[in-house]
């Protein structure tokens, strides 16, 4: 039973929830929401580009879609991190 929780498809969805609910969770505990928001999007948005210009010598390219700039923007850094970890494993 617990082999069966710590597949590829079950960590990746624990890990996705464990980073929306730490961005939720800075999001509403800033004092300046807006400028959280906006921190939080623009760490996302640049870190996907860097991914995306820079992230093929690493093998790390991600393509810029509206999906993955929709998911890095509202999930900041853990969401570019989830979008590695779906790449990495090819879910």
């Amino acid at each position: 039973m617990i082999r069966n929780l710590l597949s590829p498809p079950h960590l990746l969805m624990l890990f996705g929830l464990c980073a929306a609910g730490y961005m939720l969770w800075q999001y509403l505990h800033r004092r300046r929401r807006l400028a959280g928001v906006l921190c939080g999007a623009g760490s996302g948005i640049a870190g996907l580009l860097l991914l995306h210009f820079f992230g093929g010598a690493w093998g790390l390219a991600l393509p810029l879609t509206l999906f993955h700039l929709g998911v890095s923007a509202v999930g900041g850094l853990p969401g570019v991190l989830l979008l590695i970890a779906v790449q990495r494993l090819e879910i």
